[in-house]
């Protein structure tokens, strides 16, 4: 008699961390669309009052082109894929109002 036996072993298949991409100082589209790429999420966050929520800034209180300032979690850092990163805007060309939040 023969007896046959046989094992299985079971794996955790786990994603590779992704390393959040520098976009500070990209247009807010651009900075979307990098994200995106890495397999990342973008949102934005405005300190400006009169921001709307969650949308895509475009120019600042001064006419000022925005550009992304901050990025949660920090350029760099590993992260699970299709982690939210969340992004702050500032108008860094406009002489009215430099730095100013967008």
């Amino acid at each position: 008699m023969i007896i046959a036996t046989t094992s299985v072993q079971a794996t955790t298949a786990t994603a590779a961390a992704v390393t959040v991409p520098e976009v500070r100082g990209e247009r807010p589209v651009k900075a979307q669309q990098i994200l995106e790429a890495a397999g990342l999420k973008g949102e934005f966050k405005s300190a400006n009052p009169g921001a709307v929520a969650g949308s895509i800034p475009n120019r600042g209180p001064g006419g000022g082109e925005c550009v992304v300032a901050t990025t949660d979690p920090a350029v760099g850092a590993k992260v699970a894929p299709g982690t939210v990163v969340t992004m702050t805007s500032s108008e860094p060309g406009s002489m009215a109002h430099p730095g100013h939040p967008c």
